[in-house]
């Protein structure tokens, strides 16, 4: 154990103070961020609280492609919505980063920022400050960015130097096959949707894992790039594990409530101590905990915090409202031909122990992969009726609930591999297309269970309950049964078209000139779950219709912020880990270099 990680402590009695400047619950993508830079300023002490445990040595947090194998487990959260009306009663499975670096330890290692409009829109919400121009720059600052080739985006577009490496890991040829094949339907080849100009077309997905050094090949997150070892052997900064937050603590002074503490226990029946914030306390325990802390707090709907006893500090009316998510239609699996998928190569003979050793030496091979190794991002107003189609199945009309003209409101993934209910289905020989929805009109909510800190709460993201939502996603599923049918892809594939409604290689068999509307209908309602990306409970607006100010100060408190992706007006369409670290870093830059921010 080295000096620096011997300094992460796992119960408050190890601390050597009770108080601290800044205290910041949740040591996930923001809350590493701004523990680091708070902590650059050695006049101010920082406590950073992680209620898992720390990140270092657990290998599926470290090796790309082992992701899933987080899940279900205690680094994970290991939620469940309520049973979804719209999924025919099903409840979904809802991971949560529940380990330092929080989602940014275990989720697909995805950057894509996606449309500035999407960022331009939060002014319409009464937000300022928070603009893709203000971003964007901050966006390039956090990223050590190696291309693969003269043919990736050049330096110049990307940002060289910063904590986070990005760059092109595994790629394997049935992916590029997909994405020729994309363009065979009208989405083009776009070599980087992350330069701001144009996030529409297929591309190869820039990751977070780093491409160089002695991390090469490994996942690069919140903690493993902002908590290194010459961070956390910064005197002023304390990183407490295993131990979760209760409640905020708040003292009547000068008028409005004043965030003074924290109470923290290490389980449900061990002591409980008291923590004080000399300056402020920021929550960043993410979408879900946010809104249950400031709940549990006292924040929130009078009505709700009185139904489960929780005396009230501030009536908050949409604490825990607009709950969002990108959900997906569930994969759509097919069988590939032998040797064109990661899952086929690690089931040969030696070939996991081939393909370990490789990444161990090298960083590259399948273990490199995050598996969502392409993608393509287009808008469903975008597609046209097939030829063969024509007066057959009419093309369902939607609506464009997007914020611009280049905003894309679909994605679907390309994965050289079968996943499957998160990736709990063994599958050899697999590929999936995953196709996501990136504009819902669908929102749900967080609400409190009961006063219990250690319960959790009640999660209902209402998920397809918005017809556009569904109406969307069928024209995607019917685009997706089309690529697979174009060349080259449908080379590497052996599509199979006697199976049972039940098998997992349904849909796929399907020809898209054929599969009734009402079919693939079903599919979303038998298999739609979480693309991970919950947003909103704790968004930033004006007092009638937002939780925080556009400083992301808590409306009706003193001393209490929140930075996370609880505190995004909407979502933008990509994933949020770069949104949401490029947030923290930016507010903590205001924070440090104007003390009435």
């Amino acid at each position: 154990m080295s000096d620096a990680t011997s300094k992460i402590f796992t119960a408050p009695s190890q601390l050597a103070t009770n108080a601290y400047d800044y205290i910041i619950v949740g040591g996930g993508s923001a809350g590493c961020v701004l523990a680091n830079k708070l902590s650059s300023n050695s006049a101010l002490t920082v406590l950073l609280i992680e209620s898992g445990s720390n990140n270092a040595g657990v290998a599926a947090a470290q090796i790309p492609l082992l992701f899933s194998q987080l899940f279900h487990t205690k680094n994970d959260w290991d939620y469940n919505t309520t049973p979804q009306d719209a999924l025919a009663g099903r409840s979904l499975y809802w991971p949560r980063g529940k380990i330092l670096g929080g989602c940014s330890s275990m989720n697909a290692m995805m950057v894509t920022e996606g449309a500035g409009s999407d960022y331009d829109q939060w002014t319409k919400e009464g937000v300022t400050g928070w603009t893709f121009s203000d971003l964007k720059p901050i966006f390039r600052l956090l990223e050590d960015h190696v291309p693969r080739d003269s043919t990736q985006t050049p330096h110049s577009a990307r940002g060289v130097g910063g904590p986070r490496s990005t760059g092109y890991g595994n790629l394997s040829p049935i992916c590029s096959a997909y994405l020729q094949a994309a363009t065979k339907v009208g989405i083009k080849y776009n070599r980087d949707v992350n330069t701001g100009e144009n996030p529409l077309g297929g591309t190869e997905v820039m990751t977070f894992v780093s491409t160089q050094g002695a991390s090469k090949g490994q996942r690069s997150s919140s903690a493993t790039a902002f908590l290194t070892e010459d961070v956390l052997r910064r005197s002023n900064l304390t990183v407490l594990c295993e131990t979760s937050v209760l409640r905020v603590i708040f003292s009547e002074s000068e008028g409005s409530p004043k965030a003074s503490g924290v109470e923290v226990a290490t389980s449900p029946d061990s002591e409980t101590f008291k923590i004080q914030a000399k300056r402020e306390i920021i929550l960043s325990a993410g979408a879900i905990n946010t809104p249950k802390l400031l709940l549990l707090s006292g924040i929130g709907p009078e009505e709700d915090l009185k139904k489960v006893g929780v005396p009230v500090v501030y009536n908050s009316a949409v604490v825990g409202k607009n709950l969002l998510d990108h959900p997906t239609t569930g994969s759509i699996t097919f069988r590939a031909k032998p040797g064109a998928t990661i899952d086929w190569h690690l089931s040969q003979v030696g070939g996991q122990e081939a393909a370990m050793k490789l990444w161990m030496e090298t960083g590259k091979g399948v273990f490199s992969s995050n598996v969502a190794e392409t993608t393509a991002f287009f808008r469903s107003t975008d597609v046209k009726e097939h030829p063969g189609m024509a007066g057959k199945y009419p093309i369902i009309p939607v609506d464009d609930w997007t914020s611009g003209p280049t905003a894309p409101d679909v994605e679907v993934i390309g994965a050289p591999t079968g996943f499957i209910k998160h990736g709990s289905v063994p599958v050899v020989n697999g590929f999936t297309l995953f196709p996501i929805l990136l504009a819902p009109q669908s929102h749900g909510f967080v609400q409190l269970k009961s006063s219990d800190p250690w319960a959790a709460p009640i999660i209902d993201p209402k998920t397809f309950s918005h017809p556009n939502d569904v109406a969307i996603m069928t024209r995607a599923l019917r685009l997706c049964l089309r690529i697979a049918r174009c060349a080259p892809l449908v080379d590497q594939l052996e599509i199979v078209t006697d199976v049972d409604k039940s098998d997992f290689l349904w849909l796929g068999s399907r020809d898209p000139d054929l599969v009734t509307d009402a079919e693939l209908k079903e599919h979303i309602v038998n298999n739609a779950e979480t693309n991970y990306h919950p947003a909103g409970t704790a968004r930033m607006g004006t007092p009638d219709t937002g939780v925080l100010d556009s400083h992301l100060r808590v409306y009706g408190v003193r001393g209490l912020r929140v930075c996370d992706a609880s505190a995004l007006p909407t979502l933008p369409a990509g994933h949020p880990d770069i949104t949401v670290c490029g947030i923290a870093y930016l507010q903590a830059e205001r924070m440090l270099a104007d003390e009435s921010y």
